[in-house]
């Protein structure tokens, strides 16, 4: 990785993180219907630093909360079920 990279990486990075407030969630209820990686790619042109899962609608998982994170349950036809969110 060169540095010229990283930078921008880093910088993109931290800014998106830093324009959420800490402790706010944010939702997309607008993805609703959606493909599921066509919400991938909405949410992480918004911010860019999230970490952003595509998971099946009735998918097991962790119930601790990351600000950092956004799950994304989409139903059988890979269709995004509920809204995502942050946590």
């Amino acid at each position: 990785i060169n540095a010229e990279y990283m930078g921008h990486f880093l910088s993109v990075y931290f800014f998106s993180i830093h324009t959420m407030q800490l402790g706010e969630e944010k939702t997309w209820p607008e993805l609703v219907g959606k493909s599921g990686e066509e919400a991938k790619q909405a949410i992480l042109a918004e911010c860019a630093g999230l970490t952003v899962q595509i998971m099946a609608e009735d998918s097991m998982c962790t119930m601790d909360y990351v600000l950092e994170r956004v799950r994304i349950f989409v139903d059988g036809e890979q269709k995004v079920a509920r809204p995502p969110r942050t946590g």
